[in-house]
């Protein structure tokens, strides 16, 4: 858990979609319940923030939902399972500091943008209506989700958006390396597109580095027994 957290790669998704584990009866409603990690102290009590694995397994199916277009009633993977939790931890990491902090309430907007990204995540609006209708999820839990995503967005977007402006310089650079997206392709038609992909290398850097401090000077407890190795 001492790996910094980003965003699910597609490719785990889509392996453990692949490796096709058995399905759930058709119709289960059904929440995996208790406590999965504890961020910030060691339980109940000890002003720690808690992660559920419901939060866990909703969060790994919205992601599977994204990537498929619908949902899905297989058996989780733990490699899948573990590197969700991992987000979340680091989500609630940098929420965290962000309270810490007194970091300013993000606006009705960009709770609102929030809410459209999480559904375009989860494969539309109809698509994530069906997967929280399947597992009981409630309004308010989608709605909190949505808020504290719009938080953290806001609070890293704050504190690291002058560190990704990048130059021509750097571009040309970067282009020359060859190691991106674009080769064989000409730099000038690809010089502002690969502008903002190195950006965003250079943000999810720095959210990771800036992560992986949190994760140094909070205490986190996983309760959870999934392995990142482990893929079922």
């Amino acid at each position: 858990m001492r790996r910094a957290a980003g965003a699910l790669a597609v490719t785990v998704v889509l392996a453990a979609l692949a490796r096709g584990a058995a399905a759930q009866p058709r119709g289960a409603r059904t929440r995996v319940e208790g406590v999965a990690a504890w961020v910030g102290g060691t339980g109940r009590g000890s002003g720690a923030t808690p992660i559920l694995r419901s939060d866990v397994e909703l969060r790994a199916r919205m992601a599977i939902a994204g990537q498929t277009g619908r949902i899905t009633r297989v058996v989780l993977p733990e490699g899948l399972l573990a590197a969700t939790l991992r987000q979340l931890v680091g989500e609630v990491l940098i929420e965290r500091e962000a309270d810490r902090l007194r970091a300013e309430v993000p606006s009705e907007e960009a709770i609102e943008r929030a809410r459209a990204r999480l559904a375009e995540e989860s494969g539309g609006v109809a698509v994530l209506g069906q997967l929280t209708e399947a597992l009981g999820v409630s309004a308010r839990e989608l709605e909190a989700i949505a808020r504290r995503r719009a938080y953290v967005e806001a609070f890293l977007r704050a504190n690291l958006e002058g560190n990704t402006v990048v130059s021509d310089s750097q571009v040309e650079r970067a282009f020359e390396a060859g190691e991106h997206p674009f080769v064989g392709r000409d730099l000038d038609e690809v010089r502002e597109v690969m502008r903002v992909w190195l950006a965003r290398q250079v943000y999810d850097r720095d959210v990771a580095r800036w992560i992986e401090v949190l994760h140094n000077r909070a205490r986190v407890r996983i309760l959870a027994e999934w392995s990142e190795g482990d893929d079922g």
